[in-house]
């Protein structure tokens, strides 16, 4: 048996399964069919499309602005003097009508300003009473004067006659005319120089009482002024004073702002609103703001959203244009206005546009006749995909006139009623076999976006 075993090498044994293989690989290697040649097929690649056709529409910019009331007062003291009286109703958040009465400063001292003045204008009238009276007496005075001048200017003649027919008692007369005569005349000088100063008196005293009229005047603008009113209705926003207080000239008592009309500054890119003007006649350099409204006829929904809540507010609108381009931004800014905020409030459901609240401003502008709108994601440099008659993808270029939205209104009006694939295709091989299909989801979402009441052209 071992010697069995040293005769037999048990690595042979390896060698009948691999002669059954071979002979199992021969037998169906004779009995096999013929491989049969497969013809290859185009692939079709199914794509989303929209047919493009020519629609009206209505060009829309979003900005962002804070609503801020119109009108803004500062109550400013424009006398000083202690506070002696505030209204009850003065503290900040309250409403006050125009005209309330809401402080009082002190009058005392303008009031005895007042009758000082008065009393010297009084005084002024009586001097002047007193020179007219003094005037008419001077006049009677100085023609009796004259009168009597001319007596002894007579009397002195007389004697002088004398004199030369050598009468003794002449000579002593004559001194004694001469001296009566000069005397005489220097009264009448004395009582015309006191007549002719009594006009430039006149006006001196004049003088006085209109610098006290103008005195008077002011006195009484301080006391008006000592009484401080509210000059339109008004929410009160701030309150830097305080009953018994003194008031300085200058200083800031009351801050409120008006609750007839609440203005947004919103921002819009230039580029974008460009879009919202509709071309035509240049407008005046300096045109008024009715002929910007009319000539714009601009249309701004404002929006305010907070968390789940959301209000917008149709009755705005565009009110002017901002002076001057933002240095950091470079937008412009629009200034859209509501009337009547706190009368277009309705409790728990549309609060009052009010100072502070962020809103969204959103500007319509005048229809544009005829445009092509496709989405801007079909636009892959500056080419888009469409389908020919054959359903084959051909690529087109395309020129962008403006975007809104999600959409790109272009200028070439080759692509009207042309079906521009609107899914992505990757890879997009011009020619390549198309399956389209028709988007109507997104028909209605231009339709939305464009503001287009109705079926598209």
């Amino acid at each position: 048996m071992k010697k069995l075993l040293k005769i037999f090498n048990p690595r042979l044994l390896i060698i009948p399964p691999i002669a059954i293989g071979i002979a199992v690989l021969v037998w169906m290697g004779k009995n096999a069919k013929q491989p049969q040649t497969i013809e290859n097929k185009e692939v079709v690649t199914p794509a989303a499309v929209i047919t493009v056709k020519p629609m009206d529409v209505e060009p829309r910019v979003i900005g962002y602005g804070t609503a801020q009331p119109k009108n803004i007062w500062k109550a400013i003291a424009e006398v000083s003097g202690k506070v002696v009286k505030m209204h009850k109703s003065l503290t900040k958040g309250n409403f006050l009508k125009r005209g309330t009465q809401v402080i009082v400063i002190d009058q005392q001292r303008i009031k005895l300003q007042i009758t000082e003045i008065g009393a010297s204008i009084s005084s002024t009238t009586a001097e002047i009473k007193k020179l007219d009276i003094e005037e008419k007496n001077l006049v009677v005075s100085l023609k009796i004067e004259k009168n009597t001048l001319a007596i002894l200017e007579k009397e002195r003649d007389r004697i002088k006659k004398l004199v030369i027919q050598n009468r003794a008692e002449a000579f002593a007369n004559l001194d004694k005319a001469e001296r009566e005569y000069l005397a005489q005349q220097s009264k009448v000088q004395n009582t015309q120089s006191s007549l002719d100063i009594i006009p430039s008196q006149r006006e001196i005293l004049k003088a006085q009482i209109e610098l006290n009229k103008a005195k008077l005047a002011a006195a009484q603008l301080d006391l008006k002024n000592s009484v401080i009113r509210v000059p339109f209705d008004c929410r009160i926003d701030r309150v830097d004073v305080e009953l018994g207080q003194f008031a300085q000239t200058g200083s800031v008592l009351i801050e409120a702002y008006g609750t007839d009309v609440s203005e947004i500054l919103a921002m819009f890119s230039i580029d974008k609103f460009r879009h919202m003007l509709p071309p035509g006649r240049k407008i005046k350099t300096t045109p008024g703001v009715q002929q910007i409204r009319q000539r714009f006829k601009i249309k701004p929904t404002i929006r305010f959203t907070m968390g789940n809540f959301s209000i917008k507010w149709d009755e705005a609108y565009f009110s002017r244009i901002n002076s001057e381009i933002d240095e950091r931004s470079r937008m412009i800014g629009i200034i859209v206005a509501l009337d009547k905020p706190y009368a277009l409030a309705k409790p728990g459901v549309r609060p009052p546009l009010t100072k502070g609240m962020f809103c969204e401003v959103e500007l319509r502008g005048q229809p544009k006749k005829d445009c092509l709108v496709i989405p801007r994601m079909a636009i892959r440099d500056h080419k888009v995909y469409i389908v020919d008659k054959d359903n084959r993808l051909r690529k087109r270029k395309v020129t962008v006139a403006f975007t809104q939205g999600d959409f790109a209104i272009v200028k070439d009006k080759t692509l009207t009623q042309q079906r521009v694939i609107v899914s992505d295709i990757t890879p997009a091989v011009a020619g390549m076999l198309i399956a389209p299909t028709e988007n109507s989801e997104l028909h209605k979402e231009i339709l939305r976006e464009c503001g287009v009441k109705g079926e598209q052209k």
